[in-house]
């Protein structure tokens, strides 16, 4: 019995050791992102959120943990339909995972969602996420913080990625 205990630290220890020792290739991390983001069998959108979201990395995992801070056309305009089936969520073109000299950079063509009419509330800030069969399985991926507020006034708003850096960077140490 002594024994068995024994090895079985032993070979914790040997596990523990070698965890230290685990790297990712950036090319290996470039497949996973393109296999993931670039296969053409996903669907990634961005939803609007109101003012009244308040970001959680831990406890907000799919879009139904948030759908009630998405925007909301209460007042029965035009612009923006919320809900997994509505018309205000726009579906995400152009995306890419692309490896880079410090790992992969995730990027997407601008999101633009027209003509948001005055009597939406204001906008905080965009949620990205795989759009599935329903709000409970569409899973959150990223939250962009506009800042400070957006007030629609009939305008379009165009939601851009960060230039170089994409909407994400996966950083991938040498």
């Amino acid at each position: 019995m002594v024994m068995m205990i024994v090895m079985a630290l032993v070979f914790v220890a040997c596990i523990a050791a070698m965890a230290d020792a685990v790297k990712m290739f950036r090319g290996g991390a470039a497949h996973v992102w393109q296999e993931y983001f670039d296969d053409g069998g996903h669907t990634f959108k961005m939803a609007l959120m109101d003012t009244g979201y308040t970001y959680d990395a831990d406890s907000h995992l799919d879009m139904a943990d948030v759908n009630s801070d998405e925007l909301n056309n209460a007042a029965g305009g035009t612009g923006y339909v919320s809900g997994f089936s509505g018309s205000g969520r726009q579906t995400l073109s152009g995306v890419t995972a692309t490896q880079t000299a410090g790992g992969v950079k995730l990027d997407f063509d601008d999101a633009v969602f027209a003509a948001l009419q005055s009597d939406l509330d204001d906008v905080k800030g965009a949620i990205i996420y795989e759009h599935l069969t329903d709000d409970a399985s569409s899973k959150i991926l990223f939250w962009i913080d506009f800042d400070s507020d957006y007030s629609p006034n009939g305008n379009d708003l165009t939601v851009s990625p960060n230039g170089a850096n994409g909407i994400a960077t996966l950083t991938v140490p040498g």
